[in-house]
């Protein structure tokens, strides 16, 4: 059994599958950043997609809610996104903002972080765990 973060581009990954995702396990603990929840949420409201495909959207989300532990920021939160960005900056590593609090997250929580946005740097964080 593990605990694992799930970044946006994971839970959008489930939701287009319509199934579980290859690397989680059974026994896993779900977390959810409630950055990537405010991400999945302007998805829908940005969308071009039909009003039945965004409703199925907002009924996916709704369903994540009640099975995927919500995380919270904190203070804790916010001392491991400063030492991630602080490290993105120094070593001139392009983060995005939204990622580093994903990865804060997912540090304080001591979880594996699952992602498929490749852009986000994830693999140069200090301290990170990649769920593979």
């Amino acid at each position: 059994m593990g605990r694992v973060v799930l970044d946006t581009s994971a839970w959008v990954e489930m939701e287009r599958s319509g199934d579980k995702l290859k690397e989680l396990h059974d026994d896993d603990i779900l977390i959810m950043s409630p950055v990537t929840l405010g991400e999945l949420l302007v998805a829908t409201r940005l969308t071009k997609r039909s009003n039945e495909a965004v409703a199925a959207s907002i009924g996916f989300i709704e369903g994540i809610l009640l099975f995927a532990e919500m995380a919270v920021v904190d203070s804790d939160t916010a001392r491991f996104y400063a030492e991630l960005k602080s490290a993105a900056t120094l070593s001139g590593v392009a983060s995005g903002t939204n990622d580093l609090w994903i990865a804060a997250t997912a540090i304080q929580h001591n979880a594996e972080l699952l992602s498929y946005d490749r852009r986000a740097n994830f693999s140069d964080f200090p301290k990170l765990r990649i769920r593979s």
